[in-house]
Parts: C-alpha cells; sequence; structure tokens
C-alpha cells in the first residue's frame, strides 16, 4: 500500500515557564506536522464466514518489518529570539509517530450496513480478554 495525499496538522500555543514564580515567562510555540508519504506492506483479513458482527482487519507489519513514513515539521518558537524548524523536535515527533503506528498496527473495520461501532467494540473488548488480539 502507499499513501499518496498530504495531511498537516498545525498547532499554535504558548508554554508558561512557572520559575521563579508563577507565570514568570511565556514562549510562543508555532508547530505544523505534515505527512508527505507513507509507504508499507498490508495484511488485510476478510471477515469470518460466520461473524456475528463482520469486519474487515488491517494489519501492517510486524516491527521486525519497516514502512516508509515521510513527515515534514515545521516549527517557530519565541517572540523576539525566534527558533525555527529544529531537527530534534522533528527527529521525537517521527519517532512517537512511529511507534504509535507499530504499536497500534490492527485497526478493524467495520461494514456498513453489517454491523455498528458499538457492536465491533464489544467484540473486539471480548476478544483482548480472550487474548486472541493485543490491547492497544
Amino acid at each position: 500500500m502507499s499513501y499518496a495525499d498530504t495531511i498537516s496538522l498545525s498547532l499554535s500555543t504558548s508554554v508558561l515557564f512557572n520559575y521563579p514564580f508563577a507565570s514568570f515567562a511565556r514562549l510562543p510555540v508555532s508547530l505544523t506536522i505534515s505527512l508527505s508519504h507513507f509507504s508499507s506492506s498490508v495484511l488485510l483479513t476478510p471477515p469470518q464466514p460466520h461473524a456475528q458482527h463482520p469486519t474487515v482487519t488491517l494489519n501492517l507489519p510486524s516491527p521486525g518489518t519497516d514502512f516508509v513514513l515521510n513527515i515534514q515539521t515545521k516549527s517557530l518558537m519565541g517572540s523576539r529570539a525566534k527558533l525555527a524548524d529544529v531537527p530534534k523536535l522533528h527527529e521525537l515527533i517521527t519517532h512517537q509517530i512511529r511507534r504509535v503506528l507499530l504499536e497500534k498496527g490492527t485497526w478493524k473495520i467495520v461494514l456498513p450496513g453489517l454491523a455498528s461501532v458499538s457492536e465491533v467494540k464489544e467484540d473486539v473488548k471480548r476478544e483482548q480478554q480472550a487474548g486472541e488480539l493485543p490491547v492497544n
């Protein structure tokens, strides 16, 4: 599977420092994260023939298998002396996104008209309790 689209998330906030007293200093922070390319092998499992609530299961590769994840980050910190596009921030964000994708690499997709999301959530809870699915 190769995903070719642009997804962007922008965040603007400020960090308050409380040393030596409350609200001592404020650091404006602006961050934009854009997904430019995602490529991976994917395992699609069709619904079980006699499943009460049919779903398609989408699995990313196991942690040993790698996938391509290209993310662009734009960061701006400070109001006067500005720090722009900090490389370490890009590394931290990319690492966390990769970690979450590997940890939660299994998704159940509800087939429209055949099951509801709440029914499938109950099925997933039962499967997790029985030890058939990893707990996310």
